[in-house]
Formats: structure tokens, sequence, C-alpha cells
């Protein structure tokens, strides 16, 4: 199947392009670097395209809308700017596809519209309904791999424990619902190849974990001195994270590392 993942170098699509092995991947993106400035994954078949879906692109089968304006900060400090990525980008797809499969993934912040962010989110979704063949997919609070730049609970944290920092939290208290990452790349690739979606019904993601902030920062702790948690799907996910955070940490380190060394080869 021929599939076009737009947004492919951010956070769900370098976990997702790897999972769609077996077709033919055109990845359109604005740029070849994620927003944290490292440099985009791109497996072999993988072609970049331009973030602006209007303009030509290759014979697609399916489409994975993953290109947007993520958070609730930065969709409040530049509306604009969020209202042309998450909905004027996502209309301009269901336009070019016409009538071909469209996968959605919007976010459980449209059942509050307590932010600017859930405002387009649910405007997307508004879209999607009418078109036929599209898939919505509510997502939130999704962890794993390559998610450096990413704001959330979980990077946030794993951020500041691979620094030796400890997390800054504001109400330990409050609950959310955490999902990893390749289940929801799992359940897109599912979206994409199933022969017909239920109509108009948005599609979640299972299993996901409910608990505290505080919770989340105290395993974290654990893992980052070194101990093993030995408790569930949950757990075995934070130290992965965990551990894609080390490495990253350490590919960074060794960047700068040998950046200054070249700049004192060449002052030499």
């Amino acid at each position: 199947m021929r599939i076009l993942v737009t947004g492919a170098a951010g956070f769900l699509g370098s976990n997702l392009v790897p999972m769609l092995e077996g077709h033919e991947v055109t990845g359109a993106e604005r740029f070849g670097f994620r927003a944290d400035g490292s440099p985009a994954y791109m497996p072999p078949g993988w072609r970049a395209g331009t973030g602006d879906v209007v303009q030509p692109l290759p014979p697609t089968d399916a489409a994975i809308q993953l290109y947007a304006l993520p958070g609730v900060a930065s969709c409040e400090a530049e509306p604009r700017k969020a209202h042309s990525m998450n909905v004027t980008n996502l209309l301009d797809l269901l336009v070019h596809m016409d009538g071909r499969r469209v996968v959605f993934p919007s976010s459980a912040a449209v059942e509050r519209l307590d932010s600017f962010y859930g405002a387009t989110k649910a405007a997307g979704e508004i879209y999607c309904r009418h078109f036929p063949n599209v898939a919505i997919l509510r997502i939130t609070n999704v962890f794993g791999p390559h998610s450096w730049h990413k704001s959330s609970v979980v990077a946030s944290f794993c951020r500041a424990f691979v620094h030796g920092q400890h997390p800054r939290i504001k109400d330990g208290a409050v609950e959310r619902d955490f999902v990893w990452v390749g289940d929801v790349c799992e359940r897109i690739v599912e979206l994409v190849e199933i022969p017909k979606l239920i109509p108009d019904a948005p599609y979640t993601v299972s299993p996901f974990k409910r608990t505290t902030i505080r919770d989340v920062a105290t395993r974290l702790s654990f893992i980052s001195s070194g101990s093993q948690l030995h408790g569930d799907y949950f757990d075995a996910r934070l130290m992965e994270t965990y551990q894609w955070f080390v490495d990253e940490k350490a590919r960074r380190d060794a960047a700068v590392d040998a950046a200054n060394l070249a700049g004192e080869v060449v002052a030499s």
C-alpha cells in the first residue's frame, strides 16, 4: 500500500514509520530535522516531501495526518499558526485524498475544550466527519522514544533525571491517562489496513495507565537511580523510554564534544 505520512519526522512519525515496513511510505515534512534540531529519522525508502499537502504528491492509497502544532502552550502562544497547522492543513489533506483512507490522531482534549489546542482538534474532527473513509483516533499523554523535544509529563521528567535534576511538580495529585507510543502506532497501522471503518465513531488506544503525576515521578526516580522495576506493563515502558533518553543524551553530548574538538583544530 502507498502511504503518505505527514509530520513524519516528529515524535509519532519517528516511531510509526519503521512499523510501516512492507508499505511504500512517503514522508511529508517541512524540515529534515525535528523540532529540537536533531536529524529526522529517515529509514530506507523514506522520501522527504513538503509539509504543505496542497503541493503535488505521489499517488497515495492512504494518509496519516501527524503534521500539527502540538501542546496547549504552543497553541495558546501562536493561535493562527495552530489553526493553520492543525485545521487548515488537515482540510487540505482531506480534499486531496478525496475519499481514500485518512487516519487523524486527535486528542482527548476535545472532550474538555478548555484550551485552543483542544479547539483545533475538535474542529479537525468536525471536518473529518464530512469526508468518507476517515478514522479519528483520540489519544492522550503519549510517551516513548524520540520525545526529547516534548513538553509532556514523561518526557519532561526523563529530561530532568538524565541531567541529574529532580523535576518540578506543581500538583502531584493530578491524575492522567498515559499511553505507550508503540501501542498508538500499532493502532494507527491497524486503522490504515482494516477494510471498513465504524462510521463517525472515534477510536481509542488501550492499554493505558491512569496514575498521578507524583507516581510517574517516583517511578522514574527509581529507574534513574539504577533500580529495576518489576511491576506492570507501564513500568517496562517507562524503563524503555528512560533508557532512550540516556542514550540520546550521550549522543548529544558526543556531538557537542566533536564540534568543540573540530573548533579547537580549526583554531590551532
